[in-house]
């Protein structure tokens, strides 16, 4: 199958493919393919991450998390702790932290290290699924979403639209700087969260 979800590229320089029929791996000498007979729960791979001891976290559209690490999956799913098994997006935060971004209404579950897991959607959080989620370097955890963005802070929540001056509500990319500002991409266009406003890019 062709239709491909998800590109990441490991500390090794191995290229990890995930797509609607299983998750692969390029590197310059073959192309390796994993699928439900190799240890997935299942095939269809959304989002792809690496953590801090080199174990690759993998968001799955119906099988929620996998992990593989020195050759062996394991899995976290509803059936074992997780609220949806239907995973959009996955960044590690600054405490090596899983968060885990879901489709409809848009939970965020957080996978803390040595297996523990709790749930992040705090009151007033935009309902909708959850495209894309950064932590920032003072450890705002910002959660993009096909209607908006949301920014998390201190315990207290913000909420961003193009009611707010974004260039569009649906959120596809989130990315700062060194030096400090936050990117946001969105079907409208991009824009630089900085100094507490947007200032949205245009030709």
């Amino acid at each position: 199958n062709d239709l491909i979800y998800t590109l990441f590229e490991d500390r090794e320089q191995n290229l990890w493919v995930g797509g609607r029929d299983g998750l692969y791996r390029l590197t310059p000498a073959r192309f390796v393919t994993y699928t439900m007979q190799d240890g997935l729960n299942c095939n269809n791979v959304t989002s792809i991450r690496e953590d801090t001891s080199g174990g690759l976290w993998l968001g799955t559209w119906g099988g929620g998390v996998n992990r593989l690490h020195d050759g062996r999956f394991s899995a976290i799913a509803v059936t074992n702790g997780l609220t949806q098994d239907t995973v959009l997006s996955l960044f590690e935060g600054r405490d090596r932290s899983l968060y885990v971004g879901m489709d409809y209404p848009g939970i965020v579950n957080r996978i803390k290290p040595g297996g523990t897991n709790d749930f992040v959607r705090p009151a007033g959080m935009i309902t909708a699924p959850v495209r894309v989620i950064h932590q920032d370097q003072a450890g705002g955890l910002w959660i993009g979403t096909s209607k908006g963005l949301n920014l998390l802070r201190d315990g207290a929540l913000q909420t961003f639209t193009a009611t707010n001056g974004l260039p569009g509500d649906n959120i596809t990319a989130l990315c700062e700087s060194r030096a400090g500002p936050i990117w946001i991409g969105t079907d409208g266009g991009l824009s630089r969260w900085a100094d507490g406003k947007f200032e949205n890019i245009t030709d």
